[in-house]
């Protein structure tokens, strides 16, 4: 049976875990391992998502499935009606279960004065584009990034929510 609840400090190990086998799926055709590794030893340091978790005004949920995290989300509250999506992940193995509709409906009703979203998503990940198109996200602009030594094109994207 299939949960989604705000995350607690003492679920990132697990998220770490979900997030390191997630990135590698998404990004090991067109990023390095090395490049990987970085960010996974980086952007999900375990002290950075426990203060993630613990941050007022985020909303970092998690799904769990039989009591097994297999994905989550992390949602900013830029002001009363604009949001930020910085991660919404789920496990390889739970992908198109509607694991992912469901974290981003927890999320967005968690602000119900809110009228904006808005994400970046990296321009190769065809899964992710197809998947935020299908959620009525639109492209709004995009930048190079450098990640570890290497670029890559992130499209900024945006839903009106009312």
């Amino acid at each position: 049976m299939l949960i989604i609840e705000r995350a607690r400090a003492d679920d990132v190990d697990s998220i770490k875990q979900v997030l390191s086998e997630t990135w590698f799926d998404t990004y090991g055709s067109h990023l390095s391992r090395s490049t990987i590794e970085q960010v996974t030893t980086h952007w999900h340091d375990p002290n950075l998502l426990r203060s993630q978790i613990e941050k007022q005004g985020n909303y970092f949920a998690v799904a769990r499935d039989d009591g097994k995290i297999v994905g989550l989300i992390t949602v900013i509250g830029v002001t009363s009606e604009e949001l930020y999506l910085p991660r919404l992940y789920v496990h390889p193995e739970y992908q198109r279960r509607g694991i992912g509709s469901a974290l981003l409906d927890a999320a967005i009703a968690a602000y119900p004065d809110a009228t904006m979203i808005r994400l970046d998503v990296e321009q190769q990940n065809a899964k992710g584009l197809s998947y935020w198109r299908k959620q009525q996200f639109v492209e709004i602009g995009a930048v190079i990034e450098q990640i570890g030594t290497e670029s890559m094109t992130v499209l900024a994207m945006e839903r009106r929510l009312r």
